[in-house]
């Protein structure tokens, strides 16, 4: 995460990169929301638009979570038989939990 100024407005942005390259679109305004001995949560907004580049493309505005694991032992057996993304969605409250998209 960084803070990231434009003009007279500042915000962080949290990104995923490998060298140079973004492998997740970019969060603005992100925030960690939680921290445990496994990982942590940050949520932000994602910008995304149909025309890469474009200064007159529309910009859609999505709110994003990511959850960030730390790979353990403890994790991996604390989760042997659960599938944390439908616990974690119990625990926000979200309608629905997972959807499954294969």
């Amino acid at each position: 995460m960084a803070m990231e100024t434009r003009g007279d407005r500042s915000w962080l942005k949290a990104q995923l990169l490998e060298g140079q390259r973004d492998l997740l679109p970019p969060l603005l305004n992100a925030s960690v929301t939680r921290i445990t001995r496994n990982g942590m949560v940050i949520q932000g907004i994602e910008l995304s638009s149909r025309v890469q580049g474009s200064i007159k493309a529309r910009v859609s505005q999505h709110r994003q979570t990511w959850w960030i694991a730390v790979v353990t032992e403890d994790l991996l057996a604390s989760y042997e038989d659960l599938d944390p993304l439908e616990e974690l969605s119990e625990r926000q409250g979200l309608p629905g939990g997972p959807t499954n998209l294969s």
